[in-house]
């Protein structure tokens, strides 16, 4: 079954076609907007198989938005539905899988729905399933796993820590202040050796997996280089959305697996623990 995100200004336009491709029963639709700059804040983290746009829509031009799904979404395939014909020549120019005239014909649609699907079938039966970025878990425990969805090795506890420390803070961090909040009960001189040897053995992992730029040191500040998506940042992108779907209530549940590293010993996740409790 594919999986869709509708996008159209118009909500009755919206409704109609969520009801045509429910009747088709190959379609999950994982996110309807009608506000296009709302659903290009996470389209990116629900990895649909296609997007169905509107074209003339007052906050972005479909066209406009399918360009930056192009460089976002990646594998996904832009169906354009609308009501004017001549945005075909600039859509087909974004790789669009098809382009649907309003009002919608529904045998039209169905038949655009089981091409997509068949050529995704074959597309996933001759290439290895590989996603677009590492997933991280901060709900509950931490957890890394590869495109491949297989989770990381950890050579010792504080490597994993390494790991979880670097992606929390998103951004590049003074060595003096990793050591401060890892290995805080260690002398400077052992615990500038711990940092090193846990650099090495994540930098070693990550290099196993196809990564072989993943952490960065510049002006004595480590940081992620890679792109990483999580479960946190996932649900705070659905929390910035003005109204919410049944299913985005549904995704929200599923991803809270406890507080945030609650069964995790990171005294430096206390903060944002507390904060998001």
């Amino acid at each position: 079954m594919l999986k869709a995100i509708l996008v159209d200004d118009e909500i009755l336009a919206l409704d109609l076609l969520e009801a045509m491709l429910k009747e088709n029963g190959g379609v999950d639709i994982i996110g309807k907007f009608t506000n296009p700059i709302e659903g290009l804040e996470i389209i990116d983290h629900l990895k649909p198989d296609i997007v169905f746009l509107d074209i003339e829509m007052q906050e972005m031009n479909g066209i406009k938005l399918a360009e930056k799904l192009e460089k976002l979404a990646g594998q996904a395939e832009i169906v354009f539905v609308t009501a004017y014909d001549q945005y075909a020549l600039e859509a087909f120019n974004v790789q669009a899988a098809d382009y649907i005239l309003k009002p919608i014909d529904k045998d039209r649609l169905n038949r655009t729905v089981q091409r997509v699907s068949n050529r995704r079938r074959q597309s996933s039966q001759s290439l290895p399933l590989q996603r677009s970025a590492m997933e991280a878990s901060f709900l509950g425990s931490f957890r890394l796993t590869d495109l491949q969805g297989k989770p990381m090795n950890w050579r010792t506890k504080k490597v994993k820590e390494l790991c979880a420390y670097l992606i929390h803070q998103n951004m590049p961090i003074h060595r003096d202040k990793i050591m401060e909040d890892l290995w805080s009960e260690q002398p400077q001189e052992k615990a500038s050796a711990l940092l090193h040897t846990s650099v090495y053995h994540l930098r070693k992992e990550l290099k196993n997996r196809g990564f072989h730029e993943a952490i960065r040191y510049v002006d004595e500040r480590y940081s992620f280089v890679i792109d990483i998506s999580s479960d946190v940042l996932l649900i705070k992108q659905i929390l910035k959305l003005k109204q919410f779907t049944s299913k985005d209530v549904k995704m929200l549940l599923s991803f809270y697996t406890g507080d945030y590293l609650v069964e995790e010993d990171y005294y430096w996740s206390i903060n944002e623990r507390s904060s998001s409790g």
